[in-house]
């Protein structure tokens, strides 16, 4: 493969890897509370003191916003 052929490709990988973020960043936000409800059938201890301790964040942000 030669240098123009190299750098072609190199271009068209680019253009798709910047057509593949920017429809990664217009995906609608992810609701993180998810991943405490749907990560396990049975969520873990430690999960559980996680959820708690982002639910206090939350709470600590909006009274603070």
């Amino acid at each position: 493969m030669g240098e123009e052929e190299e750098e072609r490709l190199s271009g068209q990988y680019r253009l798709e890897v910047d057509r593949i973020f920017v429809e990664a960043e217009n995906q609608p936000a992810y609701p993180l509370e998810d991943v405490f409800k749907y990560m396990y059938a049975n969520m873990p201890d430690d999960l559980r003191k996680q959820q708690v301790e982002h639910e206090k964040f939350l709470q600590w942000k909006e009274s603070n916003s």
